[in-house]
């Protein structure tokens, strides 16, 4: 089974998870945190390991690796070379 989000229903509907948003969040927020949610999961895959980061980013809809690195950074509290690095040591 793969690692499915939290809130999301096996049929693939989010509308519950959007409807349970809090509201001081924006939709856009809430996105960016899902696309951020799955390069981290990405990232933490072995079988994804030979997988550039930026190509993952690009993937979940980040057009511009500084963005998405800093956007990273910002919700992680660590790079995604970081994040990927220590996780690898890990597993």
């Amino acid at each position: 089974m793969h690692n499915q989000h939290p809130g999301r229903r096996s049929d693939g509907c989010v509308c519950q998870a959007i409807e349970r948003c809090n509201q001081a969040e924006t939709v856009s927020a809430w996105i960016r945190d899902q696309r951020l949610w799955r390069t981290r999961r990405d990232l933490a895959d072995a079988a994804l390991d030979t997988v550039p980061i930026h190509e993952i980013a690009t993937r979940w809809g980040f057009g511009r690796v500084g963005d998405f690195s800093r956007a990273f950074r910002t919700a992680y509290g660590e790079s995604p070379r970081e994040f990927r690095s220590r996780t690898a040591r890990r597993g």
